[in-house]
């Protein structure tokens, strides 16, 4: 594949995209891990209470190396109810 050195603003380019092209970026980012599917929002009408759980929950994906065996026992158990 050819490589190209262009020297493009990624502010210029992000705000002519699309917002279909906005969305392939996004898909982009996820498929190649640099951004995580899970933090993204599902909706704008989300109440406080669920935006404060995403938030917990993404911090705990983002973390996961930094949790003790017991807490990873402790968050299994929690999830296995559901």
């Amino acid at each position: 594949m050819p490589l190209f050195d262009l020297d493009i603003d990624v502010d210029e380019f992000l705000s002519t995209c699309s917002k279909r092209e906005i969305n392939q970026i996004i898909d982009a980012l996820i498929e190649d891990g640099y951004l995580n599917k899970s933090s993204l929002p599902t909706s704008k009408n989300v109440c406080i209470a669920q935006q404060e759980h995403i938030d917990s929950c993404t911090k705990l994906v983002n973390n996961y190396y930094q949790l003790s065996i017991e807490e990873c026992e402790i968050l299994k158990k929690i999830s296995n109810r559901f």
